[in-house]
């Protein structure tokens, strides 16, 4: 009698087993950026999009492309972080006061107001200091504390246009991969750079972090600008 009952669990799970072994082996789905897609209407067009120059103010950028499909505000972001370790700065964490990393490295993460003062702290075991202490420094006396850093950032504000964005309900992939259209304008609302690419929506900082404007410095990307 108990044979027959383990036969039976095993008849009733073995589905269930081999789809949910088939379920984790399975390979992430492919990105279809033209489905996932929506474009801004007319006036809007990818030729009027490539044609414009630095230095083209925000109204003109209006009166050629239209009204954007929506408007995302890039803050001012300076930040530093000091370790031993694989801990580093990517603009997509750092605006959140995160870091890159495993997180087993010891790392101290700074972050700056706009007036150069500290004005959060990442401490992962780095320094004894308490946070309290070092709310307030300013960069000069952060430098004369913990010496150079692996890693600084610094991005100014940016407003950005975006005319692209993804589908409204289920789209294809798992990173929000889009078509980009972007314009990228600084604070005397300038453009600064175009963005048109393939890439998530939610990453506002592909389009600028390669701009003269950026100040990023780490041992993956040497050159100071």
């Amino acid at each position: 009698m108990s044979k027959w009952i383990i036969c039976c669990i095993i008849i009733v799970a073995a589905p269930f087993l081999m789809f949910n072994k088939s379920a984790h082996c399975s390979p992430p789905e492919v990105t279809d950026y033209n489905f996932n897609t929506i474009f801004a209407s007319v006036p809007y067009s990818d030729c009027k999009l490539s044609s414009l120059k630095p230095g083209t103010n925000m109204q003109k950028v209006r009166e050629l492309l239209g009204e954007p499909l929506y408007i995302k505000q890039i803050n001012f972001l300076h930040c530093l972080i000091f370790t031993n370790g694989n801990a580093g700065l990517d603009p997509s964490a750092a605006e959140f006061h995160g870091v890159g990393g495993n997180g087993k490295d010891a790392f101290l993460g700074i972050w700056f107001s706009e007036e150069d003062k500290v004005s959060f702290v990442f401490n992962n075991g780095y320094t004894k200091m308490n946070n309290a202490e070092l709310i307030g420094l300013d960069s000069k006396r952060i430098f004369e504390l913990f010496g150079k850093p692996k890693e600084s950032l610094r991005i100014p504000k940016h407003v950005v246009y975006s005319y692209s964005k993804i589908k409204e309900g289920p789209y294809t992939g798992d990173d929000h991969g889009i078509h980009i259209r972007r314009v990228y304008f600084n604070a005397s609302d300038q453009v600064v750079t175009v963005e048109m690419s393939k890439g998530s929506e939610t990453d506002y900082f592909s389009g600028i972090i390669e701009s003269p404007e950026i100040k990023w410095i780490s041992p993956t990307r040497p050159v100071e600008r």
